[in-house]
């Protein structure tokens, strides 16, 4: 078995980090509504962009980390990383069900040559599931180190992934940094989501329920016992936006200085879809330069993509 050591390791995280939850028409129905829109409001105060949200006749907003929306039979929400470990027992308070839950425990370990993607794939593979083929599996390595194991498949009720966390955030977390996170869908997510519920939503019930999870693999997860006076490391990564804003810089901003060579700045923002007014150049009240200011939003926007 490859570089595993029975040792316990240091508990990061423990948390949800997706929640995906409805209401029935009616007072939790409204309620819910109401209190999405307070945090996706939060979240503009604290610089994140909201826009129309539209899902499967949903109407709403959404912003990193929150969606909403409300159609004639009820509410929809869905939070995602920070938000749903901040929000998760309000919306899981207010919903009538639960479509999808993630849990996920994030360890770290004094051992960089250790690879917990290999070790836990070893551990499950005399499973007669993944044997006969039942039960998927994969194991995906990348180019700056990281390595990632999948068990199941995104259509099933229950979705593995077991992770380099500190290669996945491009160093945020601490070195050597691992992510165990469980996907449940329908019916096994709400059952999962009540007995989070029937343990008052604490770490070390998130920390229990993956345990008996993985066991079920064969796999052992290498997370202590967490305390009462257990703290989360609270360790903030890269937004969403953050993420699409880099991506932007690093891959179509290249591109763009290229296509300038041979395109004006207007012909440009034509391809990308992007207007900026049409100014009297001898308007005195706009600067002379504004074509060139155009707002970083407008780029931004250009660039959203779809999540999931």
């Amino acid at each position: 078995m490859p570089n595993e050591t029975r040792a316990w390791l240091e508990v990061l995280e423990a948390r949800p980090d997706w929640l995906t939850a409805t209401t029935r028409p009616g007072l939790r129905s409204n309620l819910l509504q109401a209190t999405a829109a307070r945090w996706v409001r939060a979240r503009a105060d604290s610089g994140y962009r909201s826009k129309p949200f539209g899902w499967q006749g949903y109407v709403g907003e959404t912003t990193d980390g929150i969606s909403y929306g409300k159609r004639d039979d009820g509410t929809i929400i869905r939070l995602s990383g920070e938000m749903a470990a901040m929000h998760f027992k309000t919306a899981h308070g207010l919903a009538d069900s639960v479509s999808r839950l993630d849990l996920q425990i994030t360890v770290r370990d004094d051992d960089p040559e250790r690879n917990w993607a290999e070790i836990a794939l070893s551990q499950a593979q005399k499973d007669t599931r993944l044997v006969s083929g039942v039960t998927k599996w994969s194991m995906v390595h990348s180019q700056n180190g990281g390595a990632t194991a999948y068990l199941g498949s995104r259509i099933s009720d229950r979705y593995y992934r077991i992770y380099n966390k500190t290669a996945q955030s491009d160093g945020a977390y601490p070195r050597t940094s691992w992510r165990y996170e469980i996907e449940w869908k329908h019916a096994r997510a709400k059952r999962v989501a009540d007995v989070l519920r029937s343990n008052l939503y604490s770490p070390e019930a998130v920390r229990g329920i993956m345990v008996g999870a993985f066991i079920d693999y064969g796999i052992k997860l290498p997370a202590e016992y967490i305390q009462l006076d257990w703290r989360d490391a609270n360790i903030v990564s890269e937004s969403t936006d953050q993420r699409r804003y880099d991506w932007l810089m690093r891959c179509i901003a290249p591109c763009v200085a290229k296509l300038s060579e041979s395109f004006t700045r207007n012909q440009i923002l034509d391809a990308l879809g992007l207007q900026i007014p049409t100014l009297d150049i001898d308007d005195p009240e706009e600067p002379a330069d504004y074509e060139a200011n155009v707002p970083d939003s407008d780029f931004e926007h250009a660039f959203i993509v779809a999540g999931d």
